[in-house]
């Protein structure tokens, strides 16, 4: 009996296809699995503002004196979790009203960095690596997955997408924050508010968030370093994101049931 091997062969490359799947799909499990036992997410705790703070990229209140530090960041491109050649600090803080978050970006020679404006360049080449940006990604709501992230250039350009679904960008969104920058010889620094009312927050004495705090530095390489391990391979950015509460109702005129986390 003679087989026609036209008709088996795309049955065959289809279960070979299938087989090489399911083998790079079980790696990558594994691969997340060891980094799971390597690398935990930062827990965070914002300290409690008692003074009103303006917003002029200078951290010139008492306040930022007790703010919470963030100096542990991971280079996560060109290199894979190593110590950054540069030193990044975050500073962290909240009232009744705001979250405040602090950026100082120490440079080797500060006449490199890098920054444009949208009205002479495209917002896309902007945030896709043609300036210096401190980055912030913000899901308040870590069972329900939608995100912000918001950027700043060391113009003050800012900058907000909205994700209903992870990478899946929704729409440019108005959060109402603000920022300032300011540049100094060693580094350039920046201030943020964020309004809590403009975020979707569960309405409970209890916020758990998942946050996370990027420096994108673009020289001879496109730098990208995080505050959260990113190892390569992981399967989702979210895996590591630093867990930020704040144990305090907080106001927002968009609040969602309690969570069934708590």
């Amino acid at each position: 009996m003679n087989l026609d091997l036209d008709i088996l062969r795309p049955h065959c490359w289809c279960k070979t296809n299938i087989a090489i799947l399911a083998k790079l799909l079980s790696l990558l499990i594994v691969q997340s699995f060891i980094y799971a036992q390597i690398y935990k997410a930062p827990e965070i705790r914002p300290a409690r503002f008692h003074e009103s703070i303006t917003i002029n990229g200078i951290f010139d209140e008492t306040s930022w004196q007790s703010a919470t530090v963030i100096d542990s960041f991971y280079e996560i491109n060109p290199g894979n979790m190593c110590n950054p050649s540069v030193r990044t600090l975050v500073l962290l803080g909240y009232d009744n009203k705001m979250l405040y978050v602090g950026f100082t970006c120490y440079e080797d020679t500060i006449s490199k960095i890098k920054a444009t404006t949208i009205k002479n360049n495209r917002t896309e080449r902007i945030l896709g690596g043609t300036n210096d940006l401190v980055k912030i990604y913000i899901k308040p709501r870590i069972n329900i997955n939608e995100s912000y992230i918001l950027y700043v250039n060391p113009l003050g350009i800012q900058y907000t997408h909205y994700y209903k679904k992870e990478w899946l960008e929704v729409y440019k969104i108005k959060l109402g924050w603000h920022a300032a920058v300011n540049i100094t010889d060693s580094c350039w620094t920046v201030e943020i508010a964020i309004p809590f009312k403009n975020l979707h927050l569960y309405k409970s004495i209890h916020q758990e968030w998942q946050i996370d705090f990027w420096r994108i530095r673009p020289r001879e390489f496109l730098y990208k370093y995080s505050c959260s391990p990113h190892p390569n391979g992981e399967f989702s950015i979210y895996s590591f994101m630093g867990h930020m509460t704040i144990d305090e109702k907080i106001y927002s005129s968009k609040l969602f049931g309690s969570s069934c986390l708590w």
